[in-house]
């Protein structure tokens, strides 16, 4: 048995076919969302010849019976960003402090979906900072910043990890309510839940 076939399975659950077939027919387009450990289909054909009306889901198992390669090296993303908050190390926005400090970032971390304020910046033709090339220096909207409290919210943005600082301030009401303030004059939802 083909180990990578054994690791999914195409399920038809609406099709025009009066028999089945075991696989969708070609197409060029067609609509998929991710459902649980699968993906739904649907719709979708080939161009001027043919449209689908038909509903497939791609049922994915959790565990592959697929063998680890031999050069396999596990490396995750997380500890290497993790060293970036604060870091001039690639660095292209220079965000500025009250006390007329400041702390390097990183465009590309900045506006990967954390924040809405960062994602209008740099993503919106409003905004200069969007048009902007080179290393920029930033002002933060909210309550008065300090290097720390930077810092928690970019480890937070560029790892989706809540810092320990935090965890074990818990107790701490001022300084929660201060993060909390930072996180919605940024619009960080994820962190104002947490």
């Amino acid at each position: 048995e083909d180990p990578l076939q054994s690791s999914f399975r195409w399920c038809a659950m609406q099709t025009d076919d009066s028999e089945a077939p075991s696989l969708p027919p070609e197409r060029n387009a067609m609509t998929m969302t991710k459902i649980d450990w699968g993906y739904l289909m649907f719709g979708g054909g080939i161009f001027k010849e043919a449209y689908r009306n038909d509903v497939w889901y791609l049922e994915m198992t959790r565990d592959s019976h697929l063998a680890t390669p031999a050069n396999y090296t596990d490396v995750h993303l997380c500890p290497h960003l993790e060293s970036l908050p604060g870091s001039a190390r690639f660095a292209d926005v220079y965000i500025a402090l009250p006390d007329g400090s400041s702390v390097p970032a990183h465009r590309i971390l900045l506006c990967s979906g954390g924040s809405d304020y960062f994602n209008s910046m740099f993503l919106s033709d409003c905004w200069s900072e969007a048009q902007t090339p080179g290393t920029l220096q930033l002002q933060l909207p909210g309550p008065s910043w300090t290097r720390a409290k930077l810092l928690h919210v970019l480890r937070f943005l560029y790892t989706g990890a809540v810092p320990p600082v935090l965890l074990d301030a818990a107790d701490d009401f001022g300084g929660v309510m201060d993060l909390l303030l930072s996180a919605s004059a940024l619009g960080i939802d994820a962190l104002r839940r947490r």
